[in-house]
């Protein structure tokens, strides 16, 4: 995948201005098509807050085909984007959680955390500068109930 970085906020497809887009691959998909077809899907459901909008192009870098990739938005709260709260002091809040962060530095640790089948959990939003011990424990204990909740449906 490559994230494209732009100086100036850009427009693509008529979508909202922004400065960072991604290219996400689709090598591992020999129908080129599951990555928009989720994007599709998740922006047909009525209860998805947020799916961003995707295009499947070709790419070239520097004259050389990379091959057929999947455009869409950065996910990051921001107008335009994700509109939720963004870093609330409170516990029951909107959270973006990321799966395979690297982990932020916050006043008690990390924002990273593990479940059963969660690995690699980074809190995203609240960023990690404000992000209390309750909330991440709070948010912790939620996926932590919801992996086993799938867990215990798969036995």
């Amino acid at each position: 995948p490559y994230k494209i970085k732009f100086d100036k906020k850009q427009s693509l497809f008529g979508l909202t201005e922004a400065k960072e887009w991604v290219l996400q691959a689709n090598h591992a998909d020999k129908s080129l098509i599951r990555n928009k077809l989720a994007a599709d899907m998740g922006n047909i459901l009525d209860n998805v807050l947020f799916t961003p909008h995707s295009y499947v192009v070709d790419v070239f870098v520097n004259g050389e085909y990379m091959g057929v990739y999947t455009l869409t938005e950065q996910i990051e709260v921001k107008d335009g984007r994700i509109e939720w709260e963004k870093d609330s002091a409170e516990v029951d809040t909107d959270y973006l959680i990321e799966l395979g962060g690297e982990g932020e530095k916050t006043s008690f640790g990390s924002s990273i955390f593990n479940g059963r089948l969660t690995l690699y959990a980074e809190i995203k939003n609240p960023d990690s500068d404000v992000l209390t011990k309750d909330q991440f424990e709070f948010i912790k204990d939620y996926v932590t109930t919801a992996d086993n909740a799938i867990i215990e449906s798969l036995s």
